[in-house]
């Protein structure tokens, strides 16, 4: 994909809800609203859509996601939309499937891997393989986001260079957020729910029919096929906020991963090679225009009555349809600069030996990857 970038402030606005934030004062205004926030069926006011109740809602510790981007100008896209053209030049002929199938059994036959899982108690699972990808610097689908607003804001500062004097946008930063009490059908169709979902079906079957089952295929932590889940882009939820989230066993998903508790990780996978991620987004926001296909006319049955329907297909309407667009807040980075120097500041690595052992490991199994 070619980098391309957003020309100045006000163009944002036609991708996101966006916000201006020019003075520290406004800044803790807004970290204040946000941690303040708390939802009630007030804020909903979307239709006839399948709206969520407070109860539903009442067990999760956070509402809403954040990422944070060193500069305003970039578009929400992942590392690996970025660098495919450059793998592509190497491994000729690879796709992106390909790329991460094969990538992730190479990880996870590393020595240094399986001595970590082996500390653990457990084992990686394919998705955790790619979280590892992600946090340690290679090409991944997925991108960073957390509950966590001051690790939002932390990571717009990583890398954060000063601002050009002709340049407004290049003066600012970017914390992107997302509601997921407004925009609830991305939680619930979130990689744990979806998971969840297919180990209650398995219980139910299990426990209408007197037979013996091997519940080893059925482990939350084996299940993985990116390919098998026909959608635009996943939302994985941070571990705290899906408790419910166990399979047969009762065991939760754990992608044991040395980051994700200093960062209280959450990501969001983008699926596609072409379009960012705000793109795919504002794409089924706007496709309520159903297109109709053709009309036909049935009889009913029971009574006999002809009736006339419309065959319609909505182009985007696959996966998870959002009801509001993407939120971004634009910084100033001379403010951002004040905030962490004022104790906004956080460690959001970790930097344990075994950390940094486990990077290399990855990072050798990538670069020999790319020399078969």
């Amino acid at each position: 994909m070619k980098m391309i970038f957003y020309n100045d402030l006000e163009a944002k606005k036609e991708s996101f809800i966006c916000k201006r934030i020019d003075t520290l004062e406004e800044l803790a205004m807004f970290i204040k609203e946000q941690n303040d926030y708390k939802p009630t069926r007030k804020t909903l006011l979307f239709g006839s859509k399948e709206l969520p109740t407070e109860d539903q809602y009442s067990k999760r510790r956070h509402y809403i996601i954040y990422r944070g981007i060193k500069e305003s100008k970039f578009h929400l896209n992942t590392s690996l939309q970025l660098h495919w053209e450059n793998i592509i030049k190497i491994k000729k002929n690879t796709s992106q499937q390909e790329y991460l199938s094969e990538l992730v059994a190479s990880i996870k036959n590393n020595d240094t891997i399986k001595q970590y899982e082996d500390k653990k108690r457990a084992r990686f699972t394919g998705i955790g393989i790619v979280a590892l990808m992600q946090h340690y610097g290679l090409p991944t689908p997925l991108m960073d986001w957390t509950p966590d607003i001051k690790t939002g804001l932390n990571f717009a500062s990583d890398g954060m260079a000063n601002g050009e004097n002709n340049n407004e946008i290049t003066k600012y930063v970017s914390l992107y957020y997302i509601n997921l009490w407004e925009n609830n059908e991305l939680e619930r169709s979130s990689y744990q729910n979806i998971l969840y979902t297919a180990t209650e079906d398995a219980k139910n079957i299990v426990s209408s029919i007197n037979y013996k089952i091997d519940y080893s295929s059925c482990s939350l932590n084996s299940l993985f096929q990116l390919k098998d889940l026909d959608l635009d882009y996943i939302y994985i939820d941070y571990a705290e906020d899906a408790p419910h989230v166990t399979d047969i066993f009762g065991s939760k998903l754990d992608l044991i991963n040395p980051n994700l508790e200093k960062q209280s990780g959450a990501f969001i996978i983008n699926l596609n090679e072409e379009c960012f991620l705000e793109q795919l987004w504002n794409r089924k926001i706007d496709s309520d225009n159903d297109i109709i296909l053709e009309k036909k006319t049935i009889i009913d049955k029971n009574t006999g009555i002809k009736m006339q329907i419309e065959s319609t297909q909505n182009p985007f309407a696959k996966g998870i349809i959002p009801n509001t667009k993407i939120c971004c807040a634009d910084i100033k980075k001379s403010v951002l600069k004040e905030w962490l120097s004022n104790g906004g500041q956080i460690c959001h690595y970790n930097e344990s030996n075994e950390s940094e052992s486990i990077k290399r490991a990855i990072c050798s199994e990538y670069n020999r990857w790319l020399s078969l």
